[in-house]
């Protein structure tokens, strides 16, 4: 991140983890505390929030190419690319080890250095290099072919809000398995 990134996309710290419990599903809100341009020319944020006096977080990149997908029978058009969530240390584990306990799942000791999702933004184009919202659905696969998962990531550059949100109770364990860079 330049300095001229830091001073244009400055977000005050850390707030306290906002985590939704509705209708049997998890939600967790979490501020963006930076964000700026990879080196690779796409998007990258960093999300952190506060949990009984500590911080935990990680970094979110979009890819810079992403596709239309043209749904002729709506009249509407979806965007596909790459989603990556990275670590960024102990902030990381704290979050990871935040949603399996909120999952009721096996806590994985650390988050993968990173993981890469194959991803549908349902609004937004996230590969526009402006302050636009997306909304995005993530999915996940493993190498085995028994395990799958899907949750939403929701970024509100503006406001400074990105959003962590579960698509299926049913999913749980291999999200967080995938999180942690195994196989469920």
């Amino acid at each position: 991140m330049t300095l001229l990134d830091r001073i244009l996309f400055w977000r005050p710290g850390p707030t306290t983890i906002r985590i939704d419990r509705n209708d049997g599903f998890v939600d967790i809100s979490l501020a963006i505390v930076k964000q700026g341009t990879t080196d690779h020319g796409g998007r990258w944020f960093r999300a952190q929030a506060l949990q009984r006096g500590r911080a935990l977080g990680f970094d979110v990149e979009l890819s810079r190419d992403w596709s239309p997908w043209e749904l002729e029978e709506q009249n509407i058009t979806l965007w596909r690319g790459l989603v990556t969530y990275k670590s960024v240390g102990a902030e990381s584990d704290r979050f990871l080890e935040t949603v399996a306990r909120e999952y009721k799942v096996r806590t994985p000791s650390r988050m993968a250095r990173a993981i890469t999702f194959a991803a549908i933004a349902l609004e937004g184009n996230p590969g526009d290099r402006s302050d636009s919202d997306a909304k995005i659905k993530l999915f996940f696969e493993s190498d085995l072919g028994d395990e799958y998962a899907e949750f939403y990531t929701n970024i509100y550059p503006k406001s400074g809000v990105l959003e962590f949100h579960e698509k299926d109770p049913g999913y749980r364990s291999a999200l967080v398995q995938a999180l942690a860079g195994r196989q469920a």
